[in-house]
């Protein structure tokens, strides 16, 4: 899934564009992305009221896509922070918060 996303970024030019924002730019960006996912969210939620499997699943690709996307616009090292917070979540107990 990273691999394609690189691709698509690559393809379009993205990280290219992004490098060089200002400060200001890039919480411009980073709120952009974050209101993409909150639409894919709505989405999601439609299609889950209208019992649209298709659709469904569609929503969920997408906001994985942007959320992916995001991290890695920003330089994220995914595979690092994944296994991070996969290991923080594999130390919690069922039911119980801190």
């Amino acid at each position: 899934m990273i691999k394609l996303i690189e691709e698509m970024h690559e393809k379009f030019g993205f990280k290219e564009v992004i490098a060089d924002f200002t400060k200001e730019q890039h919480q411009g960006h980073l709120d952009l992305r974050l209101n993409m996912i909150q639409e894919e969210y709505f989405e999601l939620c439609e299609a889950v009221d209208n019992k649209d499997a298709e659709e469904t699943v569609d929503a969920l690709i997408d906001i994985i896509v942007f959320a992916i996307g995001t991290l890695d616009l920003f330089d994220v090292d995914i595979d690092k922070a994944y296994s991070g917070v996969m290991q923080a979540n594999l130390q919690k107990n069922k039911g119980v918060k801190p």
